[in-house]
């Protein structure tokens, strides 16, 4: 693997620090060139690089107006890309760290590729969506005043399995102690009750120690399947040890032989120590105005991904393409269609006003025929989308380095990271269009 960034994330809510690891763009979720960014120096400071910047080309407004939105925004940093067909068309890296090789942090779009491993182990006939999770399970999962109603597979990806959002002391699993220090260092947290200051227990053995507990009520806010709440335990944690007791393998290790390295996606991973500093990009996160510099962490669990704006063109490529992209298959087209369909309706707008109609398996889908994902953590910003128009399907990605987890700015946010989509998807749709 050529390298890989680091993470700091996740809710210190319980140290009333970092608020909600990975939501971005889900129920309620940039980029640059020759940028303007604020004037604070850190020991993170990008460090120049001669890597290349863009392949293909966007139009000359595009561009222009990609940059405009990116200084006006004081976005350091951002990676975007255009998948049409079987192809990435276009990628460019814009600001302080320009490369295509610099890798984001992208939260919660790592909820798609637990989906869609889940979905592989379904085509080979390893898991039953209908299923009991229990069944592959080491240790029980049941709402304890509602003992006969089963949580399935099919409820974890869809978010109905009545699970809280997080565990109560996720703060502490997720987040590593270089991140938990800073926490005490600015804002004062304690962090003297961390039960994981010698090491974060495997997910399993973290699992159990919470679903083995006599009294598991405070797991739960309603009778599975009845209603529906983003869930970070039920996607992140649950589904993916799902996946971890059925293939045998680390979600990560599942993921990275199964998802990655098919598709290519070389650049992509899980541990920020894996990767070169150099081609981390900086986290940012706005206070009272200005990009404040976070430390480079390392997270567990929870929307740890990281990855490169090509990269993750390629695995919505796979999504837009039934399965399958540049020749590579990672999942059938049944399955894949399956998890593009409306299983639950939903209403309302997210955090970048995107519309809701539904929710498929690990895909949120919007009206105007767009479906993708986003992700918020700390010091970043991602989203994907792919969009069926009447002359195809066109899919983008973009990534910022100023997140909108600590502090979001959402006057900020509609300013200047949602038209950055829209300015992609224009052009997509333009660029198809013409061909």
């Amino acid at each position: 693997m050529a390298t890989r960034p680091l993470y700091l994330t996740a809710a210190v809510a319980a140290l009333a620090v970092m608020l909600a690891s990975c939501s971005g763009g889900d129920p309620g979720e940039t980029a640059t060139s020759s940028v303007g960014t604020q004037s604070t120096t850190t020991e993170n400071e990008p460090t120049p690089t001669t890597a290349a910047t863009e392949l293909g080309s966007i139009s000359v407004a595009t561009d222009a107006e990609i940059v405009a939105s990116l200084e006006s925004g004081d976005i350091p940093s951002a990676a975007a890309a255009i998948i049409i067909g079987d192809e990435i068309v276009w990628a460019k890296g814009y600001g302080e760290q320009a490369s295509l090789d610099t890798v984001y942090m992208v939260g919660s779009i790592d909820k798609s590729f637990i989906a869609t491993a889940a979905m592989q182990l379904v085509d080979q006939g390893l898991i039953d969506l209908q299923a009991n999770i229990n069944t592959y399970l080491p240790f029980p999962v049941r709402h304890p005043d509602y003992p006969d109603t089963a949580v399935t597979v099919e409820q974890l990806m869809l978010h109905r399995s009545g699970l809280v959002g997080d565990l109560p002391d996720s703060s502490w699993y997720d987040n590593d102690l270089t991140a938990l220090q800073w926490a005490a260092d600015e804002f004062g947290s304690d962090i003297s009750e961390n039960p994981y200051t010698d090491g974060r227990p495997p997910l399993g053995d973290y699992l159990a120690s919470h679903f083995e507990q006599p009294d598991t009520a405070g797991l739960w806010i309603f009778e599975p399947d009845t209603d529906w709440k983003y869930s970070n335990l039920g996607v992140h944690l649950l589904l993916g040890y799902v996946v971890e007791q059925v293939s045998g393998q680390t979600i990560e290790t599942y993921i990275e032989d199964r998802v990655l390295a098919p598709l290519g996606m070389d650049d992509t991973g899980f541990e920020a120590a894996d990767y070169d500093e150099s081609v981390l990009a900086v986290p940012y996160t706005r206070v009272d105005g200005v990009n404040e510099p976070l430390p480079i962490t390392g997270m567990s669990a929870s929307g740890r991904l990281r990855t490169t704006a090509t990269d993750l063109a390629r695995f919505l490529g796979a999504h837009m393409g039934a399965g399958s992209f540049a020749g590579a298959e990672i999942l059938s087209p049944e399955s894949m269609n399956t998890m593009h369909e409306v299983h639950t309706p939903l209403g309302g707008t997210d955090s970048d006003q995107l519309r809701f109609r539904g929710i498929g398996y690990g895909w949120w889908l919007w009206t105007e025929d767009r479906s993708g994902h986003g992700g918020a953590v700390p010091g970043f910003l991602a989203k994907m989308v792919m969009q069926e128009t009447d002359d195809g399907v066109v899919g983008v990605v973009v990534m910022i380095n100023v997140g909108c987890s600590l502090n979001c700015d959402e006057t900020w946010q509609g300013l200047y990271w949602v038209p950055l989509r829209e300015l992609l998807l224009a052009e997509a749709r333009a660029m198809l269009a013409s061909t």
